[in-house]
Parts: C-alpha cells; sequence; structure tokens
C-alpha cells in the first residue's frame, strides 16, 4: 500500500528521494503518503528544493512494487499541483549505520 508507514527495524529496504518545489503545498501530501522531508531546504541549480524520503522494507515488497508505488506518488502529486523537480532515483540499502541521522529524519 502506497500509504503504509516504513518498519524502522527493517534492516534492508528500498528508498527514494522526492525533490520538491518548496512553492508547492507538500506537508500533508508527504504525511499522508509517509514522506519524510527533510528539515531544512538546500539550494541546486540556484533555486530552493525540499527533499523528501521515501522508505519500504524489502521484507513486504519487491523492487517492481516500490517502483511501481513511487510512480502513483510522483503521479498523485502531479496531479495535485505538486512541482517535483527531478525523477527520483530508487537505491537498495543492505546496511545503513547512520541510526543518529535516521532518528532526527523520524525514521
Amino acid at each position: 500500500s502506497v500509504n503504509a508507514p516504513f518498519d524502522p527495524s527493517s534492516a534492508k529496504y528500498y528508498e527514494t528521494h522526492f525533490a520538491f518545489s518548496p512553492k508547492s503545498d507538500i506537508k500533508s501530501f508527504c504525511a499522508y503518503h509517509n514522506i519524510k522531508l527533510s528539515k531544512n531546504t538546500m539550494k541546486k541549480d540556484d533555486s530552493a528544493v525540499q527533499m523528501g524520503t521515501y522508505r519500504k522494507s524489502s521484507e513486504v515488497i519487491t523492487p517492481d512494487l516500490f517502483k511501481s508505488e513511487v510512480s502513483k506518488i510522483i503521479t498523485l502529486a502531479e496531479s495535485s499541483g505538486i512541482e517535483i523537480l527531478e525523477h527520483p532515483v530508487i537505491e537498495y540499502a543492505l546496511y545503513d549505520n547512520n541510526v543518529k541521522h535516521d532518528k532526527a529524519a523520524g525514521y
């Protein structure tokens, strides 16, 4: 399901990062779809960017299904007038030891 939460105890997961225009009203959209927003905007090509991270445990989802969920999120964002500035890349994390960073992000 697109809006099922990520299980932080999962050691292996799929992840993607969305680059949103901060001009878009993204907070409620991201909260509904369990996309964690970065605390700060960043600059990219002299424009402000709000990053969002979407994760799912590899124990509950296949790579193809994760890609399908990301595509659905993109379609829903665009139909809601939310601007995604670049096509997200899907990553597979085998081991993430940056627990401090993840806790700060809310995982």
